[in-house]
């Protein structure tokens, strides 16, 4: 027990660190999220004040609707898969242009197994892309959330809550390190 509050206390200081910085800077957030299934904009927006930073985020599931809402191109799909560094960077444009933000986080990747035809490149479960924007420059990050795990199947926590909520965590901190750099 003690362990989760501690691990909640860490998820609470990391998007508070983030808003507090982005106010700071004058700089507003959107995220376009696939596999953490709204999970970012949840914590983004748990935290009191947030909409002084934050502009909004949509959950893209599916290919369809990162075409429609998003921008993002068929050919990207059928070149580098719905799970790549390409398809996160155009989502992560799509939504920063449209909610006009400078900073804009957008993730896609694969929470659980997937045995359909979006992944051709049969990529492993636990795998997640993300893409941080900052006005405009494009840094990714790629990580494999279940391969530190002896056997993912077994293991008693959700693997998929698992996946989601360290790609959320993994994209802030992501974000904040490359904010470091930019700000300094």
């Amino acid at each position: 027990m003690k362990k989760h509050c501690c691990e909640r206390k860490n998820m609470e200081n990391i998007v508070e660190k983030t808003l507090q910085i982005l106010e700071q800077n004058g700089l507003k957030i959107s995220v376009a999220e696939s596999c953490t299934g709204g999970y970012l904009s949840y914590l983004l927006t748990s935290i009191n004040g947030a909409s002084s930073v934050y502009k909004g985020g949509v959950t893209t599931y599916c290919i369809e609707s990162k075409m429609k809402l998003l921008g993002v191109k068929a050919s990207i799909f059928e070149t580098f898969s719905v799970y790549s560094n390409e398809c996160v960077e155009a989502m992560a444009r799509g939504v920063a242009g449209l909610f006009n933000t400078q900073i804009a986080i957008a993730t896609s990747g694969l929470a659980t197994d997937d045995t359909s035809s979006d992944n051709f490149l049969k990529l492993p479960a636990g795998l997640v892309f993300t893409c941080v924007l900052i006005n405009e420059k494009a840094y990714f990050l790629s990580k494999n959330y279940l391969e530190n795990l002896q056997d993912h199947k077994i293991i008693e926590v959700n693997t998929r809550n698992l996946v989601q909520q360290q790609a959320c965590l993994n994209s802030l901190d992501f974000l904040l390190q490359n904010l470091d750099s930019i700000l300094k």
